[in-house]
């Protein structure tokens, strides 16, 4: 075999290996506790009634966490908590969800939303952290209709919380343990939004 050739071939090797590791190895994202593989289009979306769903699920952990003063416990309450929420609600997404909005953050010249907070049930919140300019449709509607203090019926996605060391279904925004149990903020995206009396 000619030097010629045998570069062809092992540039040819690489190629194909290059090709495999960039396409064939990328990591799947998989739900939490599940293990199902997550896609950009989920089957299904959850309803108003998966809200109370949710409520429930949250707020029954939170009463056995506030009752248990083992720390071990307390995580295994929260472990179970990501569990149920991840078993129960099939989807990351969700339309006509009822709540008030309790917050909002901007920059400090005023000019972008940070953070939008919407309080779904006594303690219960669903914080969006995307950054949204002028020309977005959440800017406006934040701009010219929604104060906090609105009641409001609003479509969004929660983000999965995938880090292995985690215990939460959903990405859970407060940096305690206590805190994530007792006054859990939710972290999702914002769909749309509108007044409800």
């Amino acid at each position: 075999m000619s030097d010629q050739s045998g570069t062809n071939l092992l540039t040819g090797a690489l190629f194909i290996f290059g090709l495999f590791y960039f396409f064939g190895n990328q990591e799947e994202k998989r739900r939490p506790y599940t293990g199902e593989r997550v896609t950009e289009n989920e089957i299904g979306i959850l309803s108003a009634n998966d809200q109370l769903t949710f409520v429930s699920i949250v707020t029954h952990a939170k009463n056995q966490f506030r009752e248990e003063d083992n720390a071990v416990r307390q995580g295994e309450i929260r472990r179970v908590r990501g569990q149920e929420l991840c078993t129960e609600l099939r989807s990351a997404k969700f339309e006509q969800w009822q709540g008030v909005v309790s917050g909002i953050e901007t920059t400090s010249d005023g000019v972008n939303l940070n953070r939008i907070y919407i309080q779904v049930a006594e303690g219960i919140t669903l914080v969006d952290r995307e950054k949204y300019g002028r020309r977005t449709y959440q800017h406006s509607k934040f701009l010219n209709d929604i104060q906090i203090g609105d009641r409001v019926l609003f479509s969004g996605k929660f983000g999965y919380d995938f880090d292995e060391r985690a215990s939460d279904c959903f990405l859970e925004d407060r940096l305690s343990m206590s805190g994530g149990m007792t006054s859990p903020n939710f972290v999702f995206s914002l769909g749309t939004i509108e007044k409800f009396d």
